[in-house]
C-alpha cells in the first residue's frame, strides 16, 4: 500500500490521509521529504483542513530531525498549513537558529509563507525581530531571503527599514559573499538607504564596482539603479558610470539566452538616456544583426541599433537592418527601425525613403502597412542631426541633446495636425504609395493607417489618393467611430488643399457626419464645420500647421 500511496504522491494525484501519515511516519529521509512537499502542494490548492490537523505534528517532529533536507521540507510545509499556526512559527524560530545551512534558508523563506498563510498575526508574533537579526547570517541566501520575508511582513510600515548600520554592514563586510539573484536582491534593498552626506555618498559607491563588471544581467542592471539613486543630486554623473559599464553590457548583452533577460536589458539601455549614442557608438557592430541571431535577440538589438546610431556610420545601419525587412519573423521591428533611423538626419532621411518602394510593393499586407508606418514616423518628425550641426563636433551636438529639455524624436503618436518637416518626395516613392492606398487588403485591413496617410501627405502630395478616400467614404457606416472621425478630419484636410477636387466629396461626408448616430463622430462633424466657417486660411492653418501662400486667394 505505502508503495501506490508514494506513487501517487510523486505524481500529485489525491492520496488517503492515513496514507499520508504512514508515509511521513517512515524512517526513510527521502519519503518524508516527498510526503512533505505533496503536503505542503495540495494543503496550498485545496486548504485540506483534516490533513494539517493530522499531519502537523509529525511535521514538528521532523523539523528536529538531523537530517537537515528532512527538516527544513518540514518547515518549509508547515509554514503553509492554516491550522498550524504556532507549531509552525515555532519550528520556523527554531530553525533560523539551525546549524545546517540549507535548513536556515528554508526557514527564512518559510517567514515569508508564513507572513502570507497568516497575516493578521504575523506582525505581533515577533518573527520580524528575529529576521532583522538573520541579517547578519553567516550565509548569504539567508540574508537575501530574510530582506525578502522582512519586506513582505512589514508592507504596512513601508517594508523592511535599512538604516546606516544595516547598510554599511551589508556593503563593506558582505557584498563580495553574496552572488546572483541574492546579490541583486541585497542591492535592490540597498536603494532604501539614503546616505547622511557626499562623503559618504561616494564612499559608498566604491564597493560597486566589482557589481559593474558582472556577467549576470539582473546584477548589472541593480547595481547601476542603485549608483543612479544614490547620485541622483549629481547627474552629470550618470555619463561616467555608462562609460564604466559599456564593455559589461555588451557582454551579457550577447550572451543572453531567454527573451525575458533581453527584453529587461533592453528597457535598461533605454533608462540610460542620450549619452549612450557618444559611449556604444564605437561599439555599434555588437549590435548588428545576424541571420543566425534568435528572434528575441534580432527584436532587442533592433530596438538599440535606432539608440546608438550617429550620422557619420548611420547608411551602415540601414544597410544592416534592410535585409530582414522582408523576413518574416522580424520585418515588423525591423523597418521601425528603419523609421528610428530615418530621423536621425537628412542623410538618413534620404536613404530610408529611397527604400520604402520596394516594400510598398510588397505582396505582404503587413510589410505594406508597416512601410506605410515607417513612412509616417519619418516625415511626421524634425530629424535629430539638423544641418545646422553639421559643422560640430560629436561630443558637443551629443552634450547640447544631453542636456536639453527637448527629448529626441519618438515615434508618432498622431498623424493629425502635423505638417511633413521640409519634404521631398520622389515620384516613385509617389507611386508606390498610391498603389499601396489603393490595394483592397489595404483599404480593408489598415483604414486608419491609409487615412493618416492621406492626411498627413495631404499638403505635400497632390496626387494622395483621392480613390482611395471614395472608396473608404462608401464604407463609412462600417468604419469605427474612430475611423469615422478620422475619415471626416482627412476629407476636411485635403479639401483645404484641393477644394474643387474634394468639394462633393466634402459635402458628402460632412451630411453623414452630422447625422451620425455616434456621439462622437456629430460632434467631431461639428467642430470641423465650425472651422471651416472661420475661413479657409484659419481652416488650414488650425489642421494642417500652417498657411498656405494661396490661403487669402482661398479666402
Amino acid at each position: 500500500m505505502s508503495s501506490d500511496a508514494l506513487k501517487k504522491v510523486m505524481r500529485r494525484e489525491p492520496v488517503a490521509t492515513n496514507q499520508l501519515v504512514e508515509l511521513l511516519a517512515s524512517n526513510n529521509p527521502e519519503v518524508k521529504i516527498l510526503t512533505a512537499d505533496y503536503v505542503a502542494h495540495m494543503h496550498s490548492i485545496s486548504g485540506r483542513e483534516d490533513l494539517s490537523l493530522l499531519v502537523t505534528n509529525l511535521l514538528s517532529r521532523d523539523c528536529h530531525d538531523p537530517n537537515p533536507a528532512v527538516a527544513a521540507s518540514a518547515v518549509s510545509a508547515l509554514a503553509v498549513l492554516q491550522t498550524a499556526q504556532e507549531e509552525a512559527l515555532a519550528a520556523i524560530l527554531y530553525s533560523l537558529d539551525s546549524q545546517h545551512t540549507k535548513v536556515r534558508q528554508c526557514a527564512a523563506s518559510a517567514s515569508l509563507s508564513y507572513s502570507e498563510t497568516h497575516p493578521d498575526s504575523v506582525i505581533s508574533s515577533g518573527l520580524s525581530d528575529r529576521l532583522y537579526s538573520s541579517l547578519r547570517d553567516p550565509d548569504p541566501l539567508v540574508v537575501a531571503r530574510s530582506l525578502v520575508a522582512l519586506d513582505h511582513i512589514l508592507t504596512s510600515e513601508g517594508g523592511v527599514v535599512i538604516n546606516r548600520s544595516i547598510a554599511h554592514y551589508l556593503l563593506y563586510q558582505r557584498l563580495k559573499d553574496f552572488k546572483g539573484a541574492s546579490l541583486k536582491t541585497v542591492l535592490d534593498f540597498l536603494k532604501k538607504y539614503s546616505p547622511k552626506d557626499d562623503k559618504e555618498r561616494f564612499e559608498m559607491l566604491n564597493p560597486l564596482d566589482e557589481c559593474f563588471q558582472t556577467e549576470y544581467p539582473p546584477v548589472l542592471v541593480a547595481a547601476v539603479n542603485l549608483f543612479a539613486h544614490w547620485t541622483a543630486p549629481y547627474p552629470h554623473l550618470k555619463a561616467e558610470l555608462v562609460r564604466v559599464i559599456q564593455p559589461a553590457f555588451c557582454k551579457v548583452f550577447l550572451k543572453c539566452t531567454s527573451s525575458e533577460t533581453n527584453e529587461m536589458l533592453t528597457k535598461f539601455f533605454k533608462s540610460l538616456g542620450t549619452c549612450t549614442r557618444d559611449i556604444f557608438n564605437p561599439h555599434y557592430k555588437c549590435f548588428f544583426l545576424h541571420p543566425n541571431d534568435p528572434n528575441h535577440l534580432k527584436k532587442s538589438k533592433l530596438e538599440i541599433l535606432g539608440l546608438v546610431a550617429l550620422p557619420s556610420n548611420v547608411l551602415e545601419f540601414v544597410s544592416n537592418v534592410y535585409p530582414f525587412c522582408s523576413d518574416f519573423n522580424s520585418y515588423a521591428d525591423a523597418i521601425k527601425c528603419l523609421g528610428v533611423l530615418g530621423q536621425l538626419c537628412e542623410l538618413s532621411r534620404d536613404h530610408v525613403l529611397s527604400l520604402l518602394p520596394e516594400l510598398l510593393e510588397s505582396p505582404s499586407s503587413d510589410i505594406i502597412a508597416a512601410a506605410l508606418d515607417c513612412l509616417l514616423t519619418i516625415v511626421s518628425c524634425n530629424v535629430l542631426f539638423s544641418a545646422e550641426h553639421r559643422n560640430k563636433s560629436t561630443a558637443s551636438v551629443l552634450s547640447k541633446l544631453a542636456y536639453s529639455s527637448q527629448p529626441e524624436p519618438q515615434p508618432r503618436q498622431t498623424h493629425q495636425n502635423i505638417q511633413p518637416k521640409d519634404l521631398s518626395l520622389s515620384i516613385n516613392l509617389k507611386d508606390s504609395i498610391s498603389r499601396a492606398l489603393s490595394r483592397p487588403s489595404i483599404l480593408e485591413g489598415h483604414a486608419c493607417l491609409v487615412l493618416h496617410v492621406v492626411s498627413t501627405l495631404a499638403t505635400v502630395f497632390d496626387d494622395c489618393s483621392i480613390s482611395c478616400l471614395e472608396t473608404l467614404l462608401a464604407e463609412q457606416h462600417h468604419l469605427s467611430s474612430t475611423a469615422q472621425c478620422l475619415l471626416l478630419t482627412t476629407v476636411v484636410r485635403v479639401f483645404l488643399c484641393r477644394p474643387a477636387q474634394c468639394y462633393l466629396m466634402l459635402v458628402q461626408v460632412m451630411r453623414a457626419g452630422v447625422m451620425s448616430q455616434s456621439d462622437e463622430v456629430k460632434n467631431k462633424a461639428l467642430l470641423l464645420y465650425a472651422m471651416l466657417k472661420l475661413g479657409p486660411s484659419v481652416a488650414r492653418q488650425m489642421l494642417c500647421g500652417s498657411l498656405d501662400k494661396q490661403a487669402d486667394n482661398d479666402d
